[in-house]
């Protein structure tokens, strides 16, 4: 019977557990309305009525939402109001409604303790935030999760996640993540111990421009905690007061928001509370638990409500109400749900110090032991999270570091291919100046040859016009009177005589001008050719005067001037007699009497000789272009021997002035 009966056992107990399961999955897929109570459900409910009766006006309704999700945030049902809200900001005219939204289900999920929500919603706020350019309540959620960090003893990764912080938030300007990242190093710094460098950035802070009062109060709150831990109270009461002057102007000028600082209020009530029942001051701390009291609620944040009841018990400590005083050390251990050890084996010990005061202290024992058992739990749970921190420290410096190489490896790169770009456009900037400077060059040599061209022309269309005028006249001359001597018969020997003086004189003009042209081409094309020599050139000026002096029918009255004994150049003693006499004698068919005076002077490695009324320059209009010839040929041979031929004026007088290398 008993191997019946056992088998029979063995054979039921699956079928029970599979009962179990499936009532337990039952209970898991209720609706959240069938877990509410009757009373939390009918608040939820009204809520939601009041919510559709209201106007269309959105940004109302979303307000109404918010106020009804901060005082019921303690319940797990208020995310629902959350829903709700964040449906009607589904317009981007709501931006800043949907960014606090986000953040209220941060703050919901704060609330409940539940850290992997709240970075679930901490991340969709930043995501929300960077979108609409919207940074304040991101910066304030950012400290919230570092301050997590640094109660879990994490303090190098909170320092270094600050310092991002910082840089991110003076990159936007933005002077709630500038106060957010000082306040949470200044958290970090005091959790490490380093308690004088903590109160220093926490002064730091309060220096920067334009921070709002209640942020003012917030680092007067923290700074007061360092030196209750240190024990200077006086120091203490006077940052409270500090504390306390700054939330009285907030609430002066915004009375309205009076509800939404009871948690501040109540803080700052309960940190004068702990002061004075560290000094056993009896009216004081009674005095201030009473303001405390105007601020508690049932919403009240966890942690404010353990430090309210620690507060009350002491002062029924201080007092001898021993019941009175583990009544509220028991409701504030009841009010733990797992979470906060450190905080919890805190009111063991506080309440085991109490018990001992009163004489039970078997039951003090106790109390200390189970604040024992937490603290050895608390410091497995420290060390094993130590060791993860410094483990993700080491990877984040790593990563960091790795980060920096590449970095510096990239910005190195990046700058030599900048270099590298730079040195290749001054280069192609150099060369297209220069391409530029030969162009403009070539076109400014083209444009002065194109117009000594074109000068050329003219002047060969004119020389050919005037020439072909000069020949003709002489030429008709010969060839007319060639015919008249030939043909008449009738001539005397007069007229034959005088038509042949006119033939042989016109048949000279022509020979000469003949011969000019082409010692004026040989001249400009090189192919001239000299005989150079020493000789004198004063002996030349002088021979050139008598040769003047002794032509037939000579009008020319010459004055001849220089103080040289003797000069000597090499040049072609014939060229240069020619030279002298074309400018010192009187050209064909010049009318009247010429007065011309030269002067030899020598100048250096040169001679100068200048001519005043040389009867060359006094020819008529008609016969100017012919002489002209003569002044080219005279000047072209000059510069053939780095001589000069200029024609000028000296005290209104046309004057030649000739040089010539010695």
């Amino acid at each position: 019977m008993k191997t019946i009966g056992l088998i029979i056992l063995c054979l039921l107990i699956p079928v029970l557990m599979l009962k179990a399961e499936d009532t337990l999955s039952a209970q898991e897929k209720l609706k959240p309305e069938q877990l509410l109570s009757v009373r939390d459900r009918q608040l939820r409910d009204s809520i939601f009525f009041i919510y559709h009766s209201m106007s269309g006006d959105t940004a109302r309704r979303v307000k109404f939402m918010r106020d009804m999700l901060q005082k019921n945030i303690g319940e797990k049902w208020s995310v629902e109001l959350l829903d709700s809200a964040l449906v009607l900001t589904g317009d981007s005219q709501y931006r800043e409604e949907e960014v606090s939204i986000r953040y209220d289900y941060y703050r919901h999920y704060k609330y409940q303790a539940d850290t992997a929500q709240m970075n679930k919603a901490f991340k969709t706020l930043r995501t929300v935030s960077r979108k609409y350019k919207i940074y304040d309540l991101y910066f304030t959620a950012w400290g919230d999760i570092l301050q997590f960090s640094t109660v879990r003893g994490d303090t190098e990764y909170v320092l270094l996640e600050a310092e991002r912080m910082k840089e991110e938030a003076r990159k936007l300007n933005n002077v709630t993540g500038v106060y957010c990242s000082m306040l949470t190093t200044a958290r970090a710094l005091r959790a490490s111990k380093q308690e004088d460098e903590a109160v220093k950035r926490y002064r730091e802070a309060l220096e920067i421009p334009y921070l709002p009062e209640v942020d003012k109060a917030t680092v007067y709150n923290e700074v007061a905690t360092i030196y209750q831990l240190r024990g200077e109270y006086d120091k203490m009461l006077s940052e409270l007061n500090m504390e306390r002057s700054m939330m009285e102007q907030v609430l002066k000028e915004s009375p309205e928001k009076a509800d939404s600082y009871r948690d501040k209020m109540l803080d700052m009530e309960l940190s004068y509370c702990a002061a004075y029942l560290d000094n056993a001051d009896l009216d004081n701390l009674l005095k201030h638990l009473q303001q405390a009291r105007k601020y508690y609620s049932s919403n009240t944040l966890f942690s404010y409500k353990i430090k309210y009841r620690i507060m009350w018990g002491g002062y029924y400590c201080l007092n001898g109400d021993w019941d009175k005083s583990f009544n509220e050390y028991d409701a504030a251990l009841a009010s733990f749900d797992g979470t906060q050890p450190l905080y919890k084996m805190t009111v063991y010990i506080i309440k085991g110090s109490a018990l001992q005061i009163a004489g039970r202290y078997k039951e003090a024992a106790e109390n200390y032991r189970r604040g024992a058992i937490e603290m050895d739990s608390l410091n497995q749970d420290v060390l094993r999270l130590h060791e993860e921190a410094h483990q993700a420290n080491y990877i984040i410096r790593q990563a960091l570091l790795e980060q920096a190489a590449a970095e510096r490896h990239y910005n190195l790169l990046l700058v030599g291919l900048i270099v590298l770009v730079i040195i290749l456009l001054v280069a192609l900037l150099v060369r297209a100046l220069h391409v530029n400077r030969v162009l403009l060059n070539s076109e400014q040599e083209t444009r002065e040859a194109l117009e000594t061209v074109e000068a050329a022309n003219k002047m060969k269309e004119v020389f050919l016009r005037n020439i072909t005028y000069q020949i003709r006249e002489p030429l008709n001359m010969v060839v007319g009177f060639s015919e008249v001597l030939s043909t008449e018969k009738g001539l005397s020997q007069e007229q034959m005589q005088e038509y042949a003086s006119l033939v042989k004189k016109s048949a000279g003009q022509l020979s000469q001008l003949i011969f000019d042209v082409l010692d004026l081409s040989r001249l400009e094309s090189g192919m001239m050719k000299f005989s150079v020599a020493e000789c004198d050139v004063v002996q030349l000026c002088r021979d050139a005067k008598m040769m003047v002096e002794m032509q037939e029918g000579n009008a020319v009255h010459l004055q001849f001037n220089t103080e040289l004994e003797a000069l000597m150049i090499r040049a072609d003693s014939g060229r240069f007699m020619k030279l002298l006499s074309s400018v010192l004698s009187a050209p064909e068919g010049y009318q009247g009497i010429a007065w011309v005076d030269y002067t030899l002077i020598r100048e250096g490695e040169a001679m100068k000789l200048v001519v005043h009324g040389s009867p060359l320059l006094k020819v008529t209009e008609e016969k100017q272009l012919c002489h002209q010839i003569q002044h080219d040929i005279n000047r072209l041979y000059l510069e053939t021997f780095k001589g000069s031929y200029q024609i000028g004026t000296e005290k209104e007088k046309k004057t030649i002035v000739i040089t010539y290398p010695i």
